[in-house]
């Protein structure tokens, strides 16, 4: 930036009561933020929903980013005045390491909004296995034993195909069946891609670590508002789901595999859906609000 359009940002900046941001790993608007507050009141609230403080470098995240990035997210994290955070789990972890209040950081539950349009769909005989989640979530695809179990499935049936979205795989599974779609941030993911998807069975593995503890179930959330049929470890954020919502598993390849052969057959496809939809119903966002009014 040059000072003319630094100062031209603060200005319009400047115009607001609070800024609201996701967080980010550099550190130049941050500190625009820190000048703006000064100069005009403005607060800025950064919403955290991963622990930046547990996150494995051994993912394709850390292609894009550094040490130094990871250090500049867990100092804003301490620095900054207010901050959100998902789960009651990832707000204990934050008030151990900030230098803020602990009423300084707030817990917004992930909902599930209207503007979630699901819809109907029709594989045909083809049935969809997929997966969809960030690359801070390589491992939990890769080590669980979940991919090993869609290889196996889909040698045995050969009906199955396999959708990986925003996620790509160095593990092999039968190529003219795999199919890599590229992920859209923002609204991009909730009014194009997510309607898009028809995954027959969605996927939600999770490792047992720090990074995961502080996870919220939205995967669950959003899978089960586009009509996917779910199978998720037997860990938290997804324990505590009922039996009728999903399929609780081990993460062993076994496990993986029995679970993902038994949503095979449409009707019990069908059964689990209607169960999880009407769980669903707790996280309906227009049904919520009030817990945001904070």
């Amino acid at each position: 930036f040059t000072d003319e359009e630094l100062e031209k940002a603060a200005q319009h900046l400047g115009q607001y009561d609070i800024v609201f941001s996701s967080y980010i790993g550099d550190v130049t608007p941050f500190l625009l933020m820190q000048t703006v507050n000064k100069r005009y009141g403005t607060k800025l609230v950064l919403d955290f929903d991963d622990d930046v403080f547990s996150i494995n470098p051994d993912n394709p995240f850390w292609n894009k980013m550094t040490d130094e990035n990871a250090y500049f997210m867990q100092n804003m994290a301490k620095l900054t005045d207010n901050i959100c955070v998902t789960t009651k789990v990832l707000a204990d972890k934050f008030n151990d390491r900030r230098e803020q209040p602990s009423n300084s950081t707030t817990v917004i539950p992930n909902m599930i909004s209207d503007h979630y349009k699901g819809r109907e769909f029709d594989n045909g005989e083809k049935i969809v296995v997929g997966y969809f989640g960030g690359s801070t979530h390589y491992r939990d695809l890769h080590e669980s034993g979940a991919i090993q179990a869609v290889e196996k499935i889909m040698h045995k049936h050969k009906n199955v195909h396999f959708k990986l979205v925003n996620l790509p795989t160095a593990h092999y599974t039968p190529r003219g069946r795999t199919h890599y779609v590229d992920g859209i941030g923002g609204s991009g993911w909730v009014d194009k891609l997510h309607p898009t998807l028809d995954i027959d069975i969605s996927l939600i593995p999770v490792l047992d670590n720090q990074f995961n503890a502080g996870k919220s179930n939205i995967k669950w959330q959003e899978s089960t508002r586009g009509n996917m049929a779910t199978i998720c470890s037997k860990l938290e954020p997804y324990l505590s789901l009922p039996n009728t919502a999903t399929i609780h598993v081990d993460n062993t390849q076994e496990a993986w595999f029995e679970a993902i052969e038994h949503l095979l057959d449409e009707h019990k496809r069908t059964k689990m859906l209607k169960g999880a939809q009407k769980h669903l119903l707790t996280y309906r966002l227009e049904d919520n609000w009030f817990m945001y009014q904070e």
